[in-house]
């Protein structure tokens, strides 16, 4: 059992470890915990594991851009940066290591397979935040820097976007995937018919 404290303690540990954006950053975590939330309404699971998980999946983002951390997927990271923190903060390391779990499986290209319904359902909200208006958002603002222009968007929607439904575990994600999958879509046909390309 984590107490209301406990994931109180964890939601400050990590704001104070993200940065303010809304493409991987803060934002990303609440919209993340939401729809944690949203499907743990229909998926039996243990809502504790999942919350804390949620609000620490992404703290290894701080740590990514460092010499000795080149190379290293965010998601170890992060389960690397949770693990000590949570024994400090007395949850049970019974607890701690399923919440770890949770967070080394959330990301795909991290080769870690989510187990448990916790881990399935953090890694399906992760990728629910990257389809639909969001998605879009987020992948606008993460390739303008690349200057790859429209092409480089088309690419990305090809590539990775309109691929994140196959990676769905649960039935709940995958209803609501829907929408925002058929949205991507639209948006990919939409600039291949007006850019031509």
């Amino acid at each position: 059992m984590i107490s209301k404290e406990q994931i109180q303690y964890i939601q400050d540990f990590a704001k104070n470890l993200m940065s303010p954006d809304d493409v991987h950053g803060w934002g990303h975590i609440l919209r993340v915990v939401e729809l944690c939330i949203q499907i743990s309404q229909q998926e039996s699971c243990n809502k504790d594991i999942l919350l804390a998980a949620a609000y620490l999946h992404d703290i290894g983002r701080a740590f990514e851009n460092l010499p000795e951390k080149k190379g290293i997927n965010h998601a170890i990271l992060s389960a690397e940066k949770a693990m000590p923190f949570m024994l400090k903060t007395d949850i049970i390391p019974a607890d701690a290591a399923l919440i770890n779990n949770c967070i080394r499986s959330h990301c795909f290209s991290a080769g870690v397979k989510p187990e448990s319904i916790e881990a399935k359902i953090l890694s399906d909200s992760d990728k629910l935040d990257a389809m639909g208006t969001i998605g879009i958002y987020r992948m606008i603002v993460f390739q303008e820097p690349s200057n790859k222009g429209i092409a480089g968007l088309a690419q990305h929607l090809d590539e990775k976007l309109l691929r994140l439904k196959d990676q769905l575990h649960t039935k709940t994600a995958k209803n609501m995937a829907q929408p925002r999958h058929q949205l991507l879509v639209v948006f990919r046909d939409e600039i291949r018919r007006e850019f031509k390309i």
